[in-house]
């Protein structure tokens, strides 16, 4: 490809997705996170490129289970018939070329909101003219618990305090808890509102 720098020692391989359970669009949503299926025709250098890109690929895919609700799930990454820590163990990878990689992903049962709490966590957040309500910021008890929800709400009360006039506000604590017995998602915050700005 024009402009881009040639890859020192290219290696070829096949990589497949397959997802035991969910809604057809997870997996289209797996698929599109994947680094070893999207990127498949920037061929990595060497086997250690390969296996950096099959690492990568874990921490994404598992990444995006949360952000769809799935906190229990297991995502296994095989690379020429060996896991993960096989792979990076191994002296060089066996087998024929192109190298046969294969993702398997169990979403695991999907996550509702349990407890939600967001907690004044100084004075100024006590005293800030603002309520700390879960629902207002998207976070309701018995819904989808994404990620992308808890951080969207973050954003929001920060926003809304720095609105306010306090310019450094953060979320000092998160606490997510996942109860895997009954499938919800607990979520506390802490809210600092930091010192107020006045007008000079």
């Amino acid at each position: 490809e024009q402009g881009q720098p040639a890859v020192v020692d290219p290696l070829p391989y096949t990589a497949s997705l397959s997802v035991s359970g969910g809604p057809p669009e997870l997996e289209t949503a797996l698929t599109g996170s994947s680094e070893l299926l999207s990127q498949g025709d920037r061929l990595p250098s060497g086997e250690a490129g390969l296996i950096a890109r099959a690492v990568s690929d874990f921490e994404r895919l598992v990444g995006r289970l949360y952000v769809e609700g799935y906190y229990a799930g297991t995502v296994n990454i095989r690379v020429a018939g060996l896991d993960l820590q096989q792979a990076l163990a191994a002296p060089s990878l066996p087998g024929p070329r192109p190298v046969p990689v294969t993702i398997t992903v169990d979403p695991g049962p999907l996550f509702t909101f349990g407890a939600i709490a967001i907690t004044p966590a100084d004075d100024a957040a006590q005293g800030a003219n603002t309520t700390f309500d879960g629902a207002s910021y998207g976070l309701v008890r018995g819904e989808t618990a994404n990620s992308e929800k808890i951080l969207r709400a973050e954003r929001a009360i920060v926003a809304d305090l720095k609105a306010a006039g306090y310019p450094f506000a953060r979320i000092s604590r998160r606490e997510i808890v996942a109860d895997h017995d009954t499938d919800r998602l607990d979520v506390r915050l802490s809210v600092a509102a930091g010192r107020a700005a006045r007008f000079g």
